[in-house]
């Protein structure tokens, strides 16, 4: 049976190097990183740069917000390790891109977190 762990702690607390030294104990490991940058952004480049840069070069990497599950169910059975970095990223990604343009209303936020809640039960089932 496949085992989770699920790594909690304050912004730029070590989170991400535990992890990664977690997975670094498997051949086979996939990254998910879901952190992306906007152009304005030059901080959050660095750090997505940094992450890159400190990876092991035999591990794969998937960098996406959408589509996980999916790519999961294609690929997931090949790794000794799937590493999602980072559960927040994901969710505030997924928030501002189904929320678009739009006003925030009571209604469409509770439409907003069930499409979440779907996409999050969607990648744990995958």
């Amino acid at each position: 049976m496949a085992e989770m762990m699920l790594v909690t702690g304050g912004a730029r607390s070590g989170k991400s190097n535990f992890a990664e030294k977690e997975a670094a104990k498997y051949d086979c490991v996939l990254y998910v990183a879901t952190g992306i940058a906007f152009q304005n952004d030059t901080e959050f480049q660095a750090r997505i740069k940094k992450h890159q840069a400190t990876r092991p070069e035999n591990w794969d990497t998937f960098e996406a917000f959408k589509g996980i599950a999916t790519y999961l169910e294609q690929h997931g059975n090949q790794y000794d390790v799937i590493m999602l970095d980072c559960v927040t990223m994901l969710v505030t990604n997924l928030f501002f891109s189904l929320l678009g343009e739009r006003e925030l209303t009571n209604e469409i936020a509770d439409e907003v977190e069930a499409r979440i809640q779907s996409e999050v039960c969607a990648i744990l089932k995958a």
